[in-house]
């Protein structure tokens, strides 16, 4: 895995997202909002801390590697993804003729300073 890999990935997980109605419904700030008054505040947190947990085994073995910046921590690496993955639903707010030129600026620069080594 290198950044740029990891850029490729992360663009297509997103356009994925962004074509299929269901999943983005699950994160219609109107939607996703209501989802959240509605879940107890420790179900919400137990969520988050599984985000990370399931992205933590991947971020540990590319540390081991040496590939990955080992100052950024799972979590702050997970909230990094999720932050960009909103992102997607707020196209019109942040300009729908810049918005694929900006989320790409955006990963490859996270992309960049996560992965220790680059290319």
């Amino acid at each position: 895995m290198n950044a740029k890999a990891f850029t490729e990935i992360i663009l297509k997980a997103l356009s994925l997202m962004d074509q299929y109605p269901l999943v983005k419904r699950m994160f219609i700030k109107t939607e996703f909002e209501e989802l959240l008054r509605k879940l107890p505040q420790e179900l919400f947190e137990e969520n988050m801390k599984k985000d990370t947990l399931n992205f933590a085994p991947l971020f540990q073995k590319w540390s081991k590697d040496g590939i990955v910046d080992k100052a950024i921590s799972p979590e702050v690496l997970t909230a990094s993804l999720r932050a960009i993955t909103l992102m997607v639903f707020h196209k019109q707010e942040i300009g729908e003729d810049v918005f694929d030129h900006s989320m790409a600026l955006l990963i490859e620069s996270l992309a960049n300073r996560i992965f220790a080594k680059g290319e």
